[in-house]
C-alpha cells in the first residue's frame, strides 16, 4: 500500500488522490463494509465511520501521526510481515480487547 501521500500537504491534489485511493482500496479489501475505522487525527482508529466521512476526515483533519508512521496499516486490511507480527503482538492483543469491550458496550446500548 502506497503511503507517500500522507506526508504531503493536505491541500495538495496528490494528497487527496492518495486519500481517495487509500479509502477505496480499504473498502474493497475489507469487503465493502458500511463503516470502517477512521484513521484521522481525531478518531484515531477507534471510531467507525462511513467511507465518505473517512475521506473527509483525512483531507480536512489529516491522519493520526502514530498510524501514519506505522509500517503496516492493519486496520485497513494491510497484511503484516512475519517479522513485525512478533514485535507488535501485545499491542494487537490490547487493541482487540479494547475493541471487544467497546463493541460489547455498543451492543448493550442498542438492545
Amino acid at each position: 500500500m502506497d503511503k507517500t501521500w500522507v506526508w504531503l500537504p493536505r491541500n495538495s491534489l496528490e494528497y487527496e488522490e492518495g486519500a481517495i485511493k487509500f479509502v477505496c482500496d480499504s473498502v474493497r479489501s475489507l469487503g465493502n463494509p458500511s463503516a470502517m475505522f477512521c484513521p484521522c487525527i481525531d478518531c484515531r482508529n477507534v471510531c467507525h465511520q462511513c467511507s465518505e466521512t473517512v475521506l473527509e476526515h483525512l483531507v480536512i483533519r489529516g491522519m493520526d501521526h502514530k498510524y501514519k508512521r506505522s509500517r503496516c496499516w492493519s486496520k485497513h486490511d494491510e497484511i503484516r510481515d512475519a517479522k513485525t507480527n512478533d514485535v507488535q503482538t501485545s499491542e494487537h492483543e490490547a487493541y482487540d480487547l479494547i475493541r471487544t469491550a467497546f463493541t460489547a458496550n455498543e451492543f448493550k446500548h442498542t438492545t
